[in-house]
């Protein structure tokens, strides 16, 4: 007998293919079209360490009417994973996602390289969610049907940033990769600097710097408003925060 999340050559060959077609897939609502049209989702974007989770966290408590997004996944359930996150222990399969996933019943979906498959369903998604999302879909996103779809780019100071990863990402056996998936998500985010639609936070080095940050996104969730940052410093923070993964890297060697 496998254990949950267990891959199967199966699931093997359904994720290869599912993540082939991942960037054409479009969330088509229907029915559940006025569903998400009275949701808000606060999308949270940006490299490891640069704190979505924490952002996430601090916006919640702040406004206890949002929610984290709910996320099912093939793997098997881990201790901190949220009451909302439906694992394989809960049945989710490589063959149930994938037949949700042709039926269009998720509002959108990731597989990433391990060969897991992470998808939202519309019932997955509160009022008001915020929960972390992979750049790669934004553009089915922002035409899901949601009331307010905001993305948020989680920045943080040069050498803060090199500290967390240095303490809290080095001991991860695949921290390589991690590092150059920051590269990648932080090139995302020179690439848009200037779009009117990519938010950008920086999560501060005190509470009272997070709690600031968290409330800028819970206004520009409920008043329209945007978290004000200078392109020269949107700039400034990538480059800094390119140069922490740069010198990380070098440590491993």
């Amino acid at each position: 007998m496998t254990n949950p999340g267990e891959l199967s050559p199966l699931d093997r060959e359904i994720a290869v293919s599912l993540r082939a077609k991942q960037p054409n897939y479009r969330f088509e609502p229907f029915d559940n079209y006025s569903e998400l049209g009275g949701k808000t989702f606060v999308a949270t974007i940006g490299p490891t360490g640069s704190g979505k989770s924490t952002l996430t966290d601090a916006v919640i408590r702040l406004a206890p009417e949002f929610t984290p997004n709910g996320t099912r996944t093939t793997r098997a359930r881990k201790p901190t994973d949220p009451e909302n996150f439906k694992t394989a222990n809960d049945g989710v399969t490589h063959q149930s996602m994938n037949e949700d996933i042709i039926n269009r019943k998720l509002v959108n979906y990731s597989v990433f390289d391990t060969g897991h498959i992470y998808g939202t369903a519309p019932e997955d998604i509160g009022e008001y969610a915020i929960g972390p999302i992979l750049s790669d879909s934004i553009e089915n996103l922002s035409t899901a049907g949601f009331k307010g779809f905001y993305p948020v780019f989680t920045v943080a100071r040069g050498a803060l940033y090199q500290q967390r990863l240095e303490k809290e990402r080095l001991p991860f056996p695949d921290i390589a990769k991690r590092l150059v998936e920051a590269m990648t998500s932080l090139a995302f985010a020179r690439m848009n600097v200037e779009e009117s639609w990519l938010n950008f936070v920086d999560t501060g080095e005190s509470p009272e710097e997070l709690n600031v940050a968290a409330w800028d996104v819970i206004k520009t969730s409920q008043q329209g408003t945007h978290p004000i940052m200078t392109t020269e410093r949107k700039l400034q923070l990538l480059t800094e925060m390119e140069n922490a993964v740069q010198n990380v890297g070098r440590q491993l060697g």
